[in-house]
C-alpha cells in the first residue's frame, strides 16, 4: 500500500519512509498511475533537468532502488519499451 501523506510504503503493515527522490519518482507514477508517464517528464519532474545520459542513468537507479520495495508493497512499476514507465497496482496485475 502507497501512503501518499506520510511519503511511505506499508511493506506487510509496516511503513517504509522512501528516499526524497524516490518518493519524487513515486510521486510522479502515481499521479498518472496507470498511464505511461515519459522518461523526459520524469526527468524533468522529478530532478528539474533536461533528459541527457547521466539523467538517464541515474533515473535507472533510482527506480532500480524504488522498485524493490514496491514490490513488496503489491504493486510495480511497468516499463514501455521507448515510451516511459507505469505504475501499476496489484490490482492491475
Amino acid at each position: 500500500m502507497i501512503d501518499m501523506d506520510r511519503w511511505c510504503v506499508a511493506v506487510d503493515g509496516l511503513p517504509v519512509y522512501l528516499p526524497q527522490r524516490q518518493r519524487d519518482l513515486l510521486v510522479v507514477l502515481a499521479r498518472h498511475a496507470g498511464r505511461v508517464v515519459s522518461y523526459e517528464r520524469i526527468i524533468r519532474d522529478v530532478w528539474d533537468t533536461r533528459r541527457t545520459p547521466r539523467s538517464y542513468a541515474t533515473l535507472i537507479m533510482t527506480l532500480k532502488r524504488l522498485r524493490q520495495t514496491l514490490e513488496q508493497a503489491g504493486a510495480r512499476v511497468a516499463t514501455v519499451a521507448g515510451h516511459g514507465l507505469m505504475l501499476l497496482s496489484e490490482d492491475a496485475l
